[in-house]
């Protein structure tokens, strides 16, 4: 196998475990990661991943072709690290990335004081939503929601992140009726989700953003309702939780890196800073 996007599949798939997650990831279609697999299990005469209650689970092939993944991701980085060196950059560089409404809400002041306290670091923020970032070099650490992080990345888990359904503050039940959903996901259904209670399950979606700053912003001009991050919705007086559906606290906030890189010092450093700086907002992340 010598094509590098067969590699980046194999990551994807790993990190996704579905077929519609690694799309999501490599940015292409489902259809196209579909037969871009079974192309791969063609060429090899046996399967790469086995299918499992738990998604996509690799084969011992796969688990080979992995490893060879992530040496030659290592590769590349070191090489652009030395190219970096020979260009005489003077600073080195973390390449940090976590969600638009994370930047805003829980990290304050805090990327600016890592700055003043360590000048000779240049900090690269990467607005973004998805943990390709590591997968395709473009991140050193990430900040992410997520049950449990892929089995291939490094970190820990701060704590719980709680996420609600919201409204307008000012909307009565007869106005709840008239709007509709600003959707969190291209797959989600208001009509089959059983957090929801009949009334809201019948609500149309008028949107699908997975913005969470415009589905707050939304919310907050009436616009209709939306599933938000509690720590959003506690920080907009304008918004209120809808108090006939209950918080999801099955989710955490984990910050990750790749176990080549964690002991780096640049990077190791900006770790142990981000810890205490975002175990600050715990309790209003928890929905407390």
């Amino acid at each position: 196998m010598d094509r590098w996007p067969d590699y980046e599949l194999i990551i994807a798939l790993s990190t996704g475990r579905t077929l519609r997650k690694a799309a999501a990831l490599l940015g292409l279609s489902h259809a196209t990661v579909s037969r871009r697999l079974s192309r791969l299990d063609a060429q090899f005469s046996q399967p790469l991943f086995e299918k499992s209650s738990d998604g996509y689970v690799r084969t011992s092939l796969g688990d080979a072709l992995f490893d060879a993944a992530q040496k030659m991701d290592e590769c590349s980085r070191i090489t652009v690290d030395k190219c970096r060196q020979q260009q005489g950059d003077a600073k080195s560089e973390v390449r940090f990335s976590c969600t638009d409404s994370h930047a805003r809400y829980l990290l304050d002041d805090a990327l600016e004081r890592f700055q003043a306290e360590n000048p000779n670091v240049r900090l690269n923020l990467v607005v973004s939503s998805t943990l390709a970032d590591l997968d395709r070099s473009e991140a050193d650490v990430v900040l992410r929601c997520a049950e449990a992080p892929p089995e291939h990345l490094v970190g820990r888990a701060l704590f719980p992140l709680a996420y609600g359904f919201y409204v307008h503050r000012d909307c009565s039940d007869a106005d709840i009726a008239g709007l509709s959903w600003i959707a969190h996901a291209t797959d989600w259904d208001a009509r089959s989700d059983n957090r929801l209670s009949k009334r809201l399950r019948a609500l149309p979606v008028s949107t699908i953003s997975t913005s969470v700053m415009h589905r707050a912003r939304c919310v907050s001009r009436e616009a209709g309702l939306a599933y938000l991050p509690c720590f959003v919705g506690a920080a907009d007086p304008s918004l209120r939780h809808l108090s006939e559906t209950e918080i999801d606290r099955n989710r955490r906030l984990w910050l990750l890196t790749y176990p080549r890189v964690k002991d780096i010092p640049r990077i190791s450093a900006f770790m142990q800073f981000l810890y205490p700086a975002l175990a600050s907002k715990s309790d209003v992340c928890a929905g407390g």
